[in-house]
């Protein structure tokens, strides 16, 4: 079988779900031909954080227009979009193609080109009459890379309770609630590690006056982020609006790191309530700050607690495992043909 991946390099979470992915699908199976293809708007900005040099054992094409993928005989092509995206697919949706269209969906808008439609998280689509095919898979997240941490290169973390966020450097995304919930419990044993903040990030912690935080650029490195994760004890997850999956959540879960949540815009879907199974009571919905930096606190003294949620959560991560992930999206492909 010959899948096309349609592919942008940047460091959103839908540029590494491709990665993760079209990495997953070439591991399972040696009879599977990945080709990646891209266009001049799939580049990033910054070439530093490009994950271009990540596809180095891939046949890479360049695409001008977007008839041409009809000369490369593939069985089927996978699209990642979340909807309003002209800017980037032009007329893709006009042209008529000789195979079949798979499109990883992560913003639910409905008027693209497709066979099928898979959504990241059934939380997406909950009370919606979704007017074509579609299904759901959970989105694919690597196994860690490393055991190591972070705390000998960095000594001010060595024998503290380390707090943690990464995500993308987004004002736009950002959420002052895990800093502030972080400041009623902070003291000399505990510390907060921030990876790729936004300029408010850095203010919002100078404004309350946060002595043990440390922040860290952000980065593509795999080996490094799993050592990122390594070096948290908690995550702290906090987004204004919610997530229609939460790569970072299940990052750190695979990673057997207990995550701690809020709920964000109510009209915006709130996955990581699902990603989080039955552990919801991480997930704060009443009172935010103060039961935020209590579910926090009690990560830090409830050793038990903080063992079993641990192991829970990184046996729920499975889930979200790329092998099992490429798994599903591999009968998508043997479904449509």
């Amino acid at each position: 079988m010959r899948i096309g991946q349609w592919a942008h390099f940047g460091m959103g979470g839908a540029s590494k779900v491709i990665e993760v992915l079209s990495k997953g699908l070439q591991e399972i199976s040696k009879g599977l031909e990945v080709i990646i293809f891209y266009n001049k708007v799939s580049l990033p900005i910054s070439p530093n954080l490009s994950r271009f040099a990540h596809y180095k054992n891939f046949k890479l094409v360049k695409i001008e227009n977007f008839q041409d993928l009809n000369n490369f005989n593939l069985d089927v092509l996978n699209t990642h979009r979340g909807g309003r995206d002209a800017w980037a697919f032009s007329n893709f949706d006009s042209l008529n193609y000789n195979f079949k269209i798979v499109e990883t969906n992560f913003h639910g808008v409905y008027t693209s080109k497709k066979n099928i439609t898979v959504y990241p998280s059934n939380t997406m689509i909950q009370n919606k009459k979704i007017p074509f095919p579609h299904t759901v898979i959970y989105n694919p997240t690597f196994s860690p890379k490393t055991e190591e941490n972070l705390r000998n290169e960095i000594p001010k973390l060595k024998d503290k309770f380390v707090y943690g966020r990464i995500g993308r450097s987004d004002k736009g995304v950002f959420s002052r609630i895990n800093l502030q919930a972080y400041k009623n419990i902070e003291n000399e044993s505990t510390a907060f590690l921030y990876v790729a903040p936004c300029m408010d990030a850095i203010r919002e912690a100078e404004n309350l006056k946060i002595k043990n935080i440390i922040f860290l650029p952000p980065t593509i490195d795999e080996e490094r982020i799993s050592k990122i994760y390594n070096t948290f004890d908690v995550f702290c997850h906090s987004n204004p609006f919610g997530e229609t999956f939460g790569n970072t959540v299940a990052e750190a879960m695979i990673h057997s790191k207990p995550v701690v949540s809020h709920i964000g815009q109510t009209k915006w879907p709130q996955a990581q309530l699902e990603l989080l199974g039955d552990c919801s009571e991480l997930f704060i919905t009443k009172d935010i700050l103060d039961n935020y930096s209590n579910m926090m606190k009690k990560l830090m003294a409830d050793k038990k607690y903080y063992s079993s949620v641990s192991t829970y959560l990184k046996n729920r991560a499975q889930l979200f495992q790329y092998h099992y992930i490429a798994k599903q999206y591999l009968n998508v492909y043997e479904e449509l043909l």
